[in-house]
């Protein structure tokens, strides 16, 4: 419903913005009398986008459900839009002929994905067309020519913009999206037989709204990132890079902590690829996902470095509520540093509701009767995954932080490590990841990629006898 009406105002600011174009052009060729005929035009014009609107909106309820309800993402459309055709109507009121479509296809690709840039890109290029129209005929030449080579402008950018993570790729697809909306102009102007004079002034304008585009797209990018709060592979590349604040204070305070993420990164990342996830997303998830336990470093064994166990000197209720703390722990921490909300939803659900087995039993021991313990006290607060990417991110975490508590050990006993961890996510009345999206064969591919990854990781050293030691040694 929301979305509907997100749709219904972007119309209705597009159908305004036109129609404030195209009268004063129809009055300046009529200029005697104003005839029915006009405001047949007019009509005409609203049913059109009116039935191009219709398409878009129920092309994204069928085909890309995700983007029709997400809130955030069609508010995303409804504002390009709107700031498209506003500004397409500014720059042809001032005769300045800046079109800023390609702005809009590239940063859709970004912020969403290629589909929805496809699609708006063509019901941008049927507006703005519509709107450089010379008041004689609504789909003359230049309004054919322009609109023609926005649709196909676009789609080129879209199509060369496939390397995401890398922000300096949109000023490249831009530039190749201008240099074919600059042939298109030819080539229709030529079949026109327009004037030398309107080619190279109408060629011209076109390049510098593709490079304009192209700058603005790349500048804006990270004001439309935070302002919707969405992760896009650029984005994600940058928050992988080790020097970010939250990751040299992890290697700082807490190495063992930030080995063991890198590590479920490696697993989370080829565990994704296998299956068609969110690669990068699973990596930065798996990276930051214990940054909360830099709240105390020394209350998990991986930071301990074989010294005293903190943990022999407090109750099991004191260990468990130290260590459960460090998913919430982890939530404020990235919050506070304005990561993505869907790497900080990875945080949250790393350990679902599970249970703190090792203390509570600990503790039933103690008590002598299980009626005496507060089973809720020894479970984390957070929810079950509920994304691919959190389902990877917690069993890439379990089975890390298993397969090194073997020390050293054999392929097999890796192998059956694996199996055991997974299956006990999967099964039973713990089963963490009845909330997520993965089906058996996913989980099945999940655990083939992680035994490959920690193949590739833990691979017996070769033996190599004393005399090929002094060789290799000089």
């Amino acid at each position: 419903m929301m979305a509907a009406l997100l749709l219904s105002a972007a119309f209705a600011v597009n159908c305004i913005c036109v129609l404030l174009v195209v009268l004063p052009k129809l009055n300046a060729v009529n200029a005697d009398s104003v005839d029915f005929s006009q405001w047949q035009v007019c009509l005409g014009i609203i049913l059109i986008i009116a039935l191009a609107y219709a398409a878009f909106g129920y092309y994204l309820f069928q085909m890309n459900e995700n983007v029709f309800k997400n809130i955030k993402h069609m508010m995303l459309i409804c504002v390009l839009i709107a700031i498209t055709v506003l500004l397409a109507l500014l720059t042809t009121l001032a005769y300045i002929h800046i079109t800023l479509i390609l702005m809009v296809s590239l940063l859709v690709a970004l912020l969403i994905n290629d589909k929805t840039a496809f699609l708006l890109n063509l019901l941008l290029s049927l507006s703005v067309g519509i709107m450089n129209t010379d008041g004689t005929d609504i789909l003359g030449v230049d309004a054919f020519a322009v609109m023609l080579s926005c649709i196909l402008g676009g789609t080129a950018a879209i199509f060369m913009l496939k390397n995401k993570s890398k922000r300096g790729n949109i000023i490249t697809a831009g530039v190749f999206g201008g240099a074919v909306m600059c042939i298109v102009l030819l080539g229709a102007y030529f079949v026109a037989s327009a004037s030398a004079e309107h080619i190279i002034s109408t060629i011209a304008w076109v390049g510098a709204s593709a490079l304009l585009s192209a700058l603005l797209a790349v500048g804006s990018l990270s004001v439309w990132e935070s302002l919707f709060d969405v992760a896009t592979p650029a984005r994600l590349n940058e928050l992988s890079n080790a020097n970010h604040p939250l990751l040299k204070q992890l290697m700082a305070e807490a190495p063992g902590t930030y080995h063991h993420s890198m590590m479920a990164a490696a697993l989370a990342q080829a565990a994704a690829q296998r299956i068609g996830a969110d690669h990068l997303l699973a990596r930065v998830g798996a990276y930051y996902h214990d940054v909360g336990k830099l709240r105390r470093p020394q209350y998990f064994i991986e930071n301990q470095k074989g010294g005293e166990n903190i943990h022999n000197t407090l109750s099991p209720l004191e260990s468990a509520s130290s260590i459960i703390a460090h998913q919430k722990d982890s939530v404020k921490l990235l919050t506070k540093h304005k990561l993505p909300s869907e790497v900080i939803k990875i945080a949250s659900e790393h350990h679902g509701n599970s249970l703190m087995s090792y203390f509570y039993n600990k503790a039933v021991s103690s008590a002598g009767n299980p009626n005496a313990i507060n089973i809720k006290q020894y479970r984390y607060s957070g929810s079950r995954p509920s994304t691919k990417e959190s389902a990877i991110v917690m069993l890439s975490d379990c089975c890390e932080a298993a397969v090194r508590s073997l020390g050293d050990t054999t392929q097999e006993q890796v192998e059956q490590m694996v199996k055991n961890v997974i299956s006990s996510k999967i099964s039973g009345s713990d089963a963490q990841l009845a909330s997520s999206p993965l089906t058996l064969s996913d989980v099945a591919e999940i655990e083939k990629a992680f035994i490959k990854t920690f193949s590739a990781i833990m691979h017996e050293r070769i033996q190599y006898t004393n005399s090929q030691e002094k060789e290799n040694s000089r």
